[in-house]
């Protein structure tokens, strides 16, 4: 039998485990989940030590703006058209793919470094292929999950993605910062090189993928964006969750490009300070992660996604409020709680409310917000900065206001959103 089987019906297998943790009963699931940890655990000590090499290189915090926008400027270009990829074709070899292509990213940048010819334009360059290489990969890698587990699961994997994806916000950022301090960014980029080999051996080990419902390849590409941006507007639920997440992604979702400012600039506390200032927030989103892993009731997720959307603004106001080094690691675990609650309750909420086969386009509607807005908002972040009466304080206060406004302006509309009734044959 080969690695893909068509079943329409999921079935999933018993489970006498903790029930936090009942997505691993799902073999392939789980080789998903233990294959990213591997690889996350470089792509943190990546994603420190990128914006530290850039601002030890030119000083400059808009060029921090521009190098956090060229990672997601490609989805302007790319993500739609992935959705209907992912719909289409088999999302396992699809994401083979784009590990490979962020392997050869990281390691390019390795080399360069180790060489001492990196430039800023090779930054900015490779940030930008890999920007196409997660466009493809990040809708295609959550639409995959309901494959492996179904919709029973689904909340629960979910959580447990949140939870993996944080415990390695904690320990690798402290490992990189030691990595850091002690030999350079070029040792965190090969590390991170080497770890999508965890990421491609399992998926490679999959066996019996289940391909749920696919997408006509009879309709134009366009034909099926549409549907999918259709699905996205016309359902109310959904149209609401999107709001929220633009408004969020546009504002304060590009916030760690100040954690070097905070670092080097402001607290002087260095690398391994910086690093703790990412383990705070990945704490403090462990600990909604493992909570959240407990639920899977829709309307749960739907006050999840409320209280998220107030507790990280109002963590980023705190932490644009205060003086101490110390005193910033608490409003940052009060940022990771916020974030991870609202982040994985709004990606489980519009799975749930999708088709088998527009998940992939809900997926990529959404992957082109997140990327999308991100790219222009880190680049006003970073503009908004160095202007002399603003700063980078001056600039989380100013959009952790906007963020924290708009939540409670569109509570109604989230209360009151409710899932739009099938229609029957």
């Amino acid at each position: 039998m080969s690695a893909e089987s068509v079943e329409h019906e999921h079935v999933s297998p018993p489970w006498r485990g903790p029930y936090a943790l009942r997505a691993f009963r799902h073999r392939n699931y789980a080789l998903l989940y233990f294959g990213q940890l591997i690889s996350l655990t470089g792509s943190w000590m990546q994603g420190l030590s990128l914006p530290y090499l850039t601002f030890t290189l030119t000083g400059s915090k808009l060029l921090l703006g521009v190098v956090a926008a060229a990672g997601m400027l490609p989805s302007l270009i790319i993500t739609l058209p992935s959705g209907v990829i992912a719909d289409r074709f088999s999302k396992r070899r699809i994401v083979i793919i784009t590990q490979s292509l962020l392997l050869i990213q990281a390691l390019s940048l390795a080399v360069l470094t180790f060489t001492h010819t990196i430039q800023v334009w090779h930054i900015i360059a490779l940030a930008a292929f890999s920007g196409f290489a997660n466009a493809v990969d990040m809708p295609t890698r959550q639409a995959m999950v309901v494959e492996l587990v179904g919709k029973e699961d689904l909340a629960n994997a979910i959580a447990l993605n949140s939870t993996m994806f944080n415990l390695t916000r904690i320990a690798s950022p402290f490992l990189g910062g030691i990595i850091l301090a002690l030999v350079g960014p070029a040792w965190c980029f090969m590390l991170n090189a080497v770890s999508y080999l965890g990421a491609i051996i399992g998926l490679l080990m999959m066996k019996n993928v289940r391909s749920r419902k696919q997408a006509s390849r009879e309709e134009s590409m366009m034909q099926q964006i549409a549907e999918g941006f259709g699905h996205v507007w016309e359902n109310n639920l959904t149209r609401t969750m999107m709001i929220l997440q633009s408004v969020s992604t546009l504002m304060i979702g590009q916030y760690v490009i100040f954690f070097p400012v905070y670092a080097l600039k402001i607290y002087n506390v260095g690398a391994m300070g910086q690093g703790a200032m990412t383990a705070a927030v990945g704490l403090g989103a462990l600990t909604a992660a493992m909570l959240v892993s407990s639920l899977g009731h829709r309307h749960q997720q739907k006050d999840i996604v409320f209280v998220g959307g107030i507790l990280a603004p109002a963590g980023l106001i705190a932490l644009a409020l205060c003086g101490s080094f110390y005193a910033s690691l608490v409003c940052l675990v009060i940022v990771g709680i916020g974030m991870m609650s609202f982040t994985s309750s709004v990606n489980t909420v519009m799975q749930m409310e999708a088709p088998p086969s527009l998940v992939g386009r809900v997926m990529s509607v959404r992957a082109l917000v997140l990327f999308g807005l991100g790219a222009p908002g880190a680049v006003m972040m970073g503009r908004l900065s160095e202007l002399k009466h603003i700063g980078v304080s001056g600039t989380l206060l100013i959009c952790s206001s906007i963020a924290l406004a708009s939540t409670v302006y569109f509570i109604r509309r989230l209360k009151s959103a409710t899932r739009k009734p099938e229609h029957t044959a």
